[in-house]
């Protein structure tokens, strides 16, 4: 299963009335109990995807099954994002260009590898 979830879209009418029924008088109220933002909970009552473990703790906050309520179609250009792969070279390159950028802008020393191409103190 992806990592992000989503109310799948014949459920949000059922979402809405939990919210209300839950005593919630605002999305915004429900993000502020759970110690969300409120996007991420306007995200989840519209059906965009949200990290699992958020769509779980909204439900079970809710007293809605997530398994019920989960939109277990993707579509192909989600499948095959959630798919790809980028090279471990890649990713780590990426890793330490932005450590070397924070680390100049806290004032750190520019060069922080050893010999073997890890970041040292």
């Amino acid at each position: 299963m992806s990592r992000s979830v989503r109310v799948a879209p014949e459920h949000f009418a059922q979402v809405k009335l939990a919210i209300k029924r839950s005593g919630f008088p605002s999305q915004q109220a429900l993000a502020t109990e759970l110690g969300f933002v409120r996007s991420t909970v306007s995200n989840f009552v519209n059906g965009k995807p949200v990290d699992y473990f958020t769509f779980v703790e909204i439900c079970e906050k809710l007293g809605l099954d997530w398994q019920k309520i989960v939109d277990t179609k993707q579509t192909d250009k989600e499948t095959s994002m959630s798919e790809s792969k980028l090279p471990v070279a890649v990713i780590l390159t990426a890793i330490k260009e932005e450590t070397e950028a924070v680390l100049y802008h806290l004032g750190g020393a520019t060069n922080t590898e050893n010999e073997e191409g890890y970041f040292c103190k």
